[in-house]
């Protein structure tokens, strides 16, 4: 048989416990490693096999932190709570947390097919909800990428039968210098280019832009510079400024592309510039041209004075409002300049202008179709958090009897309402893990199916902000599946347990002694093997001494459990 002593003695050696102390410690824990050790013998083990049952017991680390605890001197423990004192104060050790979270997941691992069942269907409300979310962020939550975007605005032109139309160089002009109520305005032409060199021939959707166009916007490039003053005057070299997305995949994000020419749609164009990712007033653009003249050109190829175009509505027109002028005010410049307009070209008698915020262009189509989505998805993970109630429930059914035996030796309620939800945020969280990856491949499978749909989709990713969610609405479908099934645990009473018929001897395979944390006026169950003249089931009552002090208590209970088993080990061995 091993020497329980001398194995126990080495395990606390780091304690330095005073010899008198460390005798009576190491005594007591040898006799529960002992009785351990005999029952793993009954049980057909080898000694090798017993022992090495025995010694896995004992959390050795927790163990050593209690003792350490409890043998601290005593006017430095004064200064602490005992932990059974914290814990029936409502407090939680972190060492029984840790416990706690340990044997909750033995649990869930020895039902492996309702764990899996569970996890899943909580990762899937858990991944939609993450998914959309990620888009209602990058779409609704997430500013535009501008400085002060609140105050850019896209001002359209208005004809008959078409209430956001593009406007026309004179048009523009005439906004341009007219109006007092914006910084400054730009425009930009949209078309296609071709750029060859470097590989192969590819179709770029790209704009030519007014030389304010990036000021205006207030966006620094990645590399290089953008459009100056010097690029808006008549005769001025072409200049290209390329997208973050056509520098990396055609250039393979070459530092060096800036200063070499390109040839776009046959001509010699010199780079200046990459602007940042997701960087776009359209978010299909990836190449940028200053004009030739004041305003931009109608194509590459055009020679004309584009200033006198006046049926030719091509541009698309952005404004940034001056500080402290509101859109209504600025609606109300544009309408007075429009109504100038109108008289001095009367063949255009119902043309004007509209104001709209650019963030309202962008997700205003969209706005309501992502909430109800949202909505829907957060449905499907109340539904998600349903079932698994459902199934938590019928485990916990299950396991009435074992919560009774607890209840009824010692355990409150606080303590199996604390065990249950353990066990559904361990659910929540796998869930929440295999959540996030589903997201991912949602997000990918969003990107494919509708491209084109949102504006600002390609900027669609999972952040820090996605990630709090995530850990959020996994925290709260954690509580909100394990609340039910916790509350409905029983508290069972002696008198209800043996109206139910729960031996409790039954179910414990060796002696165990069981005392209620800190609660010494309460009965003190013992429970062992039936055997003559020991019965299954021995209570005594400790009555709680007058002005107790907590060390009081702790001695009072180590005497008692020491005493017991002494007698459960001889008992056990004179029944050989």
């Amino acid at each position: 048989m091993p020497n329980w002593n001398h194995i126990v003695r080495e395990h606390l050696a780091v304690l330095r416990l005073p010899p008198e102390r460390e005798i009576e410690i190491v005594e007591e824990l040898a006799l529960h490693f002992e009785a351990a050790y005999e029952d793993a013998l009954a049980a057909g083990l080898s000694d090798a096999e017993a022992e090495a049952r025995a010694m896995q017991r004992y959390d050795w680390r927790l163990l050593e932190c209690e003792l350490g605890r409890a043998e601290q001197p005593g006017a430095k423990r004064a200064l602490q709570p005992s932990f059974e004192l914290i814990e029936r104060k409502g407090g939680i050790r972190m060492e029984s947390l840790l416990q706690d979270l340990r044997f909750g997941a033995r649990m869930l691992m020895k039902q492996t097919g309702f764990t899996l069942i569970a996890a899943l269907t909580l990762a899937m409300g858990i991944g939609a909800n993450t998914a959309i979310f990620s888009v209602v962020n990058a779409v609704l939550l997430r500013p535009l990428p501008y400085k002060e975007p609140e105050r850019l605005v896209r001002v359209w032109g208005t004809v008959p039968n078409l209430a956001q139309a593009n406007q026309s160089p004179v048009e523009f002009l005439a906004f341009q210098a007219r109006q007092n109520s914006f910084v400054g305005l730009a425009a930009d032409r949209f078309m296609s280019f071709t750029v060859t060199g470097g590989g192969e021939p590819e179709e770029a959707p790209g704009v030519i832009a007014s030389a304010n166009y990036f000021s205006l916007l207030g966006v620094a490039p990645l590399l290089g510079r953008v459009f100056n003053a010097e690029d808006g005057k008549a005769g001025a070299a072409r200049v290209a400024v390329v997208s973050h997305d056509l520098w990396r995949t055609r250039y393979g994000g070459d530092p060096n592309l800036i200063g070499r020419a390109l040839t776009i749609n046959g001509e010699n164009v010199m780079v200046i510039g990459v602007m940042p990712p997701n960087f776009s007033l359209n978010p299909s653009t990836r190449i940028w041209l200053n004009p030739r003249q004041s305003v931009p050109d109608y194509d590459m190829n055009f020679r004309g004075d584009v200033q006198t175009i006046r049926e030719s509505h091509y541009l698309r027109v952005v404004g940034r409002l001056k500080p402290g002028v509101s859109p209504e005010q600025a609606q109300a410049d544009l309408n007075a300049i429009a109504a100038q307009l109108r008289r001095q070209y009367p063949d255009q008698a119902e043309h004007g202008a509209r104001l709209v915020s650019l963030n309202e262009l962008f997700v205003g189509d969209v706005r309501r179709m992502l909430w109800l989505l949202f909505g829907a998805v957060a449905l499907v993970l109340l539904i998600a958090c349903a079932n698994v109630t459902n199934l938590l429930l019928a485990r916990t059914a299950a396991r009435e009897r074992e919560m009774a035996i607890r209840a009824a030796v010692g355990a409150s309620r606080f303590y199996l309402l604390r065990q249950l939800l353990l066990e559904s945020g361990l659910l929540a969280g796998a869930g929440g893990i295999a959540g996030w990856w589903l997201a991912l491949g949602g997000i990918a499978l969003i990107r494919n199916l509708s491209p084109n749909a949102i504006t600002r989709l390609p900027e669609v990713n999972l952040d820090l902000r996605v990630f709090l969610f995530a850990l959020l609405i996994s925290v709260v479908t954690g509580v909100i599946a394990g609340l039910a099934p916790a509350l409905a645990v029983p508290v069972e009473t002696r008198q209800t347990m043996d109206e139910k018929n729960i031996d409790i001897s039954s179910q414990f395979p060796k002696p165990v002694s069981i005392f209620p944390r800190g609660h010494f006026d309460r009965v003190v169950n013992m429970s062992g093997y039936p055997m003559p003249g020991f019965p299954t089931a021995t209570e005594w009552r400790v009555q709680d001494p007058i002005g107790g002090t907590p060390e009081q208590y702790r001695v009072v209970r180590d005497q008692i459990e020491h005493l017991v088993m002494k007698l459960i080990l001889d008992l056990r061995r004179s029944n050989k």
